[in-house]
């Protein structure tokens, strides 16, 4: 939608421009409009997120559905936050130079950790507008295959593969089921697991990981992880994800 001599709107797919003038137009009189079209606009992304001013794009699919798995697509600042071309200053793209597609992000400390299927970066801030983000190699060996398993807490990033559960203060990429090291192969249907999903529980310092059975279509137990014992155990609930939520109450004023 856009105003100005009028009011309309652009379908930025086609290019389709409606406008109904607020006064009538004279004959002879020239109409212009202008606007940037992108080639290739962005449909839909594995995650998005709001770092420094800009609108960073996790594995995004383009018009027609093609899928970039290793692409990182990263928009202007201030009033170019919404665009992702050259124009914009820094706006552009990453290329991870690794096998594997993204896999699911999180933020840790000034960072963003993005685990890959076999890998895990850390992309980092430059300050510098023209070049606004760099990528660093954290692990070349370790990765998650579960977007909703990459979660931070306490400044510890963890994510799930299919080797094991991994573990990353930001600096270091460990496994951290060391006192459990077959759980992942054994307990969780591999063709299923893309459905684990992880969340934490800030005042027991606890994080929960819903995973499918071998054999189930949907996550049907609760990995429960005691980040101040260090110690496991399992819950017999089929629940699909988790989160916080806000109770409504009256303001009084």
């Amino acid at each position: 939608i856009f105003t100005g001599a009028g009011s309309g709107t652009i379908d930025y797919a086609t290019g389709t421009t409606s406008v109904d003038f607020t006064a009538n137009v004279g004959a002879g009189n020239a109409i212009i409009i202008t606007y940037t079209y992108v080639e290739n606009p962005i449909e839909t992304a594995l995650q998005i997120f709001d770092f420094q001013d800009r609108l960073v794009i996790l594995r995004p699919t383009y018009t027609g559905g093609t899928v970039f798995p290793r692409r990182i697509q990263i928009s202007g600042t201030g009033a170019f936050s919404d665009y992702f071309v050259g124009q914009a200053p820094g706006a552009g793209f990453i290329d991870i130079p690794s096998d594997g597609w993204i896999q699911g992000a999180a933020f840790n400390r000034d960072d963003l950790l993005i685990f890959t299927e076999n890998n895990v970066w850390a992309l980092k801030y430059t300050n510098n507008d023209v070049v606004p983000f760099v990528l660093e190699k954290k692990d070349g060996s370790k990765g998650s295959r579960a977007p909703f398993s990459v979660r931070t807490y306490l400044n510890r990033t963890m994510g799930a593969g299919k080797q094991g559960l991994i573990i990353s203060d930001g600096y270091q990429v460990q496994r951290m089921d060391k006192k459990i090291p077959d759980f992942v192969l054994d307990e969780v249907n591999n063709d299923k697991f893309g459905l684990c999903c992880c969340h934490e529980v800030d005042r027991d310092n606890d994080m929960y990981m819903l995973y499918p059975e071998p054999a189930a279509t949907q996550n049907t137990r609760i990995l429960y992880m005691s980040f101040d014992e260090d110690n496991f155990s399992i819950f017999r609930l089929p629940l699909s994800c988790m989160g916080e939520f806000l109770t409504q109450f009256a303001i009084t004023w």
